[in-house]
């Protein structure tokens, strides 16, 4: 008996479906730049705050924070989306940096934490708190800056947003 050619499909990857675009799951979009606990969710807090802060030519007041960030209840949400639980309960973060102190920080309405402080030393890990549940982030970061790699797409290893347990 001969053996027959079996085709096998080079390109496995044409078979996937194509990532979904950007959903915002509240519906709730907020755009601005107004200096408070609910500012500009999803965008990467200190990398802003640093352009801002250079091109401003006095220095700037904008604060570099620890960590900071936005929690979403879905893993690609778009910048300026209104994350956060999307019921009342509360929900928050902890890290804890490379000596074992822990920082607990509520998510804001819009599901933004931040926290500003020049004690947190790196590496730091963190997880979510949310409802009796939890979501760690596995692999320790060096940068407080979260939404910079937990952007929609996701950049670093992240594979999207930050989002609740």
């Amino acid at each position: 008996m001969r053996a027959r050619p079996i085709a096998i499909l080079a390109a496995v990857s044409a078979c996937e479906a194509a990532p979904a675009p950007p959903a915002c799951t509240s519906g709730v979009m907020q755009p601005g730049t107004s200096e408070n606990l609910d500012m500009t969710p999803g965008q990467a807090c200190n990398a802003c705050h640093a352009y801002t802060n250079a091109s401003s030519g006095d220095g700037g007041d904008a604060p570099i924070y620890a960590f900071a960030g936005t929690v979403f209840t879905g893993k690609h949400e778009p910048d300026d989306c209104v994350g956060g639980p999307l019921d009342d309960a509360p929900a928050e973060v902890e890290v804890v940096d490379a000596i074992g102190v822990r920082y607990r920080v509520p998510v804001s309405a819009v599901g933004n934490f931040m926290f500003e402080s020049d004690a947190v030393v790196y590496p730091v890990t963190a997880k979510i708190l949310y409802q009796g549940r939890v979501r760690w982030m596995i692999e320790p970061q060096l940068s407080g800056d979260c939404n910079t790699c937990h952007s929609a797409a996701g950049t670093d290893g992240a594979s999207g947003r930050i989002r609740l347990p």
